[in-house]
Formats: C-alpha cells, sequence, structure tokens
C-alpha cells in the first residue's frame, strides 16, 4: 500500500502548507521577472517596428500572436500593458524586480 505522503489529496500540515506557499511566491516573483523581460522585448519590438518583416502581418498584434502562439485577446492586453509601463516606471522596475505580478 501506497505511503499517505504520495497522495497529492492527503492532509497538509502548516509547516508543509507554508513551504508551499513560501515556494509558490518565489515561483510568482520568477514569473514577474520573465514577464518583464518579455514586455521589454516586446517594447523593442514595437518600438522598431520590426514586426513589419513579417510578411503578411498587419499589426503588432497580430505578430505577438503568430510569435508567441497566444490569441490575439492575450497579445492585445501585452501589447496594452507594456504601453502603459512606459508612462510608469515605477511599476515596470517592480514588476522586474518580481515584486508585483503582471496581472497587478
Amino acid at each position: 500500500m501506497a505511503d499517505s505522503t504520495d497522495d497529492p489529496h492527503s492532509m497538509v500540515g502548516i509547516d508543509e502548507a507554508q513551504e508551499i506557499a513560501d515556494r509558490m511566491r518565489s515561483l510568482a516573483g520568477s514569473i514577474a521577472r520573465q514577464q518583464a523581460q518579455f514586455l521589454q522585448l516586446l517594447d523593442r519590438i514595437d518600438r522598431s517596428e520590426a514586426w513589419t518583416h513579417w510578411i503578411g502581418v498587419r499589426t503588432l498584434a497580430q505578430w505577438v500572436s503568430f510569435v508567441c502562439e497566444m490569441d490575439a485577446h492575450t497579445a492585445r492586453e501585452h501589447i496594452r500593458v507594456m504601453r502603459g509601463l512606459r508612462e510608469l516606471p515605477q511599476v515596470a522596475s517592480l514588476l522586474e524586480e518580481g515584486k508585483i505580478s503582471f496581472s497587478k
């Protein structure tokens, strides 16, 4: 018979729950830092209009959707946030540091 610790649905004590929460917080910070890098690259592509080198691509959102394999709505949301961060350098810094998430 398998040990109860092998069951992902078994009870989690407070210490283990805190370890999980700490690990998730760390991962969320890593994701935020990577998201900031992604948005910085997107900003470079936008400002340079490098996306226009792709034949048949008419908009930056279409390019992001194609290159990053995301739906058009998500691509537009990334562009909106990237352009907004141009006016909010302190928020951009917090994202780069992993102190806030993309969704905030």
